[in-house]
């Protein structure tokens, strides 16, 4: 319940608007906190810098939805800045040099949702500007002492410290998790649209019946399984009578109806484990499982005094039509390509000895 609720806000338009302000919003509430300490602790320029830094970000707000790639780099460049000037005020104890090291995973993952061009050379350069800060800070805070130093700041350090690693958790785990279910909706989506370029490449789009590549492919290992002695298996190859005649006295429009209608009585007549497909124009194979000649040829009788009992209607008009029927069976061939042409000889001979019939 919860993970379709949170795939619901993921396809949302408020998860976009969530994820273009969520940056400079977690931004404004981190420097609020940094803005209290510095001036309870009179680091009046520290200060200063989070009072400039609040009111750019109030400003990035109404440049968000038109420019979210700018007010992201302004961000970006505004952490690096304020976690240097802060470092550089009251030292490296505090935990500010985490924000070099978040900022980084957060820039991959941004620069490639606002697709940028080349969103990970931008994104490593800017991952190396992280890095050159990090080390400068470092070296300047071995090298020399804060500009602010006091008993005060001593005191406070680690409960400093320990917000800062909260924050850079709470940051980090929420861009994870937000990570982690775009790539999951990102799949799902192309799990369904190989789903339906799998539907398009195997099913005959008229009558949403398996078309003759997806059934070629099927028989071939059917027949296998025969030459390995596990089942025997029969097909019935059928044509709708005169249908060129249909089309021509009737229109396509009629031509189409009849194919879909034809192709829902077929597939109620045969069994679940039984396959029927569109064989091309207006012929349609079965193949029935497990059943031997005769027995096919029964089930062929049933499907052809089904489909001539149909009453067809278009437009107010109302015609009949027939099938004629080839049966054959795999045990009658000793070549998987005998078994068509066998089929499909007797479905000539039906319509030689007047259509309507199963031979």
């Amino acid at each position: 319940m919860l993970d379709k609720k949170i795939n619901l806000f993921l396809n949302s338009k408020q998860y976009k608007k969530f994820k273009l302000l969520a940056v400079p919003f977690s931004c404004i509430f981190i420097h609020l906190f940094v803005l209290i300490f510095a001036a309870v602790y009179h680091v009046e320029p520290l200060a200063i810098f989070n009072v400039a830094s609040i009111f750019t970000y109030i400003v990035t707000f109404f440049m968000i939805e038109k420019h979210p790639k700018t007010v992201f780099y302004i961000s970006f460049y505004e952490i690096v800045l304020h976690s240097f000037a802060t470092i550089i005020l009251i030292g490296n104890d505090f935990g500010f040099s985490m924000y070099f090291i978040v900022i980084c995973p957060i820039a991959y993952n941004l620069l490639y949702s606002f697709k940028v061009k080349h969103p990970v050379v931008k994104a490593c350069i800017m991952t190396f500007i992280s890095f050159i800060f990090y080390v400068l800070c470092y070296v300047i805070s071995e090298a020399t002492n804060p500009v602010f130093q006091s008993k005060d700041l001593e005191y406070i350090t680690p409960a400093i410290y320990i917000l800062n690693i909260f924050f850079v958790f709470v940051v980090i785990s929420i861009s994870s998790l937000l990570f982690i279910y775009e790539n999951e909706k990102i799949y799902n989506k192309l799990i369904k649209q190989n789903n339906v370029l799998d539907n398009l490449a195997s099913k005959d789009t008229l009558t949403n019946l398996y078309n003759r590549r997806t059934m070629t492919s099927h028989i071939r290992e059917l027949y296998k399984q025969y030459e390995n002695g596990e089942k025997i298996f029969s097909i019935i190859l059928c044509d709708i009578d005169d249908f060129k005649n249909c089309n021509d006295t009737h229109g396509h429009d009629m031509g189409d109806r009849v194919l879909v209608e034809v192709s829902k009585c077929l597939s109620q007549q045969i069994r679940d484990n039984d396959f029927l497909c569109r064989w091309g124009g207006e012929e349609f194979l079965i193949i029935v499982n497990n059943m031997d000649l005769e027995t096919s040829r029964k089930i062929a009788e049933r499907i052809r005094l089904s489909v001539s009992n149909l009453n067809i209607e278009l437009d107010s008009v109302s015609i009949k039509v027939t099938l004629t029927l080839g049966v054959s069976s795999v045990s009658e061939t000793s070549d998987y390509n005998d078994l068509f042409k066998l089929a499909d000889q007797r479905l000539y001979i039906g319509k030689k000895q007047g259509k309507n019939k199963v031979v």
